[in-house]
């Protein structure tokens, strides 16, 4: 016999999946123009055309307003680079590409070889 705190616990239960279900769809539905954002900005500021991205983290951000924060990797041409994207619920664009780190191949040389000690 089911008591009424049972069928509250299940109800509060059900309410919580649908309300992960909904975040998830929010933050995928937003992940195509972040990478596309992401993506844009890389090639530019790598100054390869040929550069792709990755997600490397998604994350939903309740509010007032809800956002979808995502860190993305670019690559290619020897050089990457990480952008943070924040996409929000009241329009179809996301806020500019920052980069969060950048390598653009520019690595140490590596150090010369030691002298031959003199005979």
């Amino acid at each position: 016999m089911r008591t009424p705190r049972t069928a509250s616990l299940v109800a509060a239960g059900a309410l919580l999946v649908l309300a992960c279900a909904s975040q998830s769809g929010f933050v995928a539905g937003k992940q195509d123009p972040a990478v596309q954002n992401a993506l844009q900005t890389g090639r530019f500021e790598l100054g390869c055309a040929g550069a792709t991205a990755n997600v490397l983290s998604s994350t939903y951000v309740p509010g007032k307003v809800e956002q979808a924060q995502f860190v993305i990797g670019v690559s290619g041409c020897d050089k990457r680079a990480m952008y943070s994207v924040s996409c929000s619920a009241d329009n179809d664009t996301c806020s500019p590409a920052q980069a969060v780190k950048m390598d653009t191949g520019t690595a140490t040389p590596p150090a010369p070889p030691a002298p031959k000690p003199a005979n």
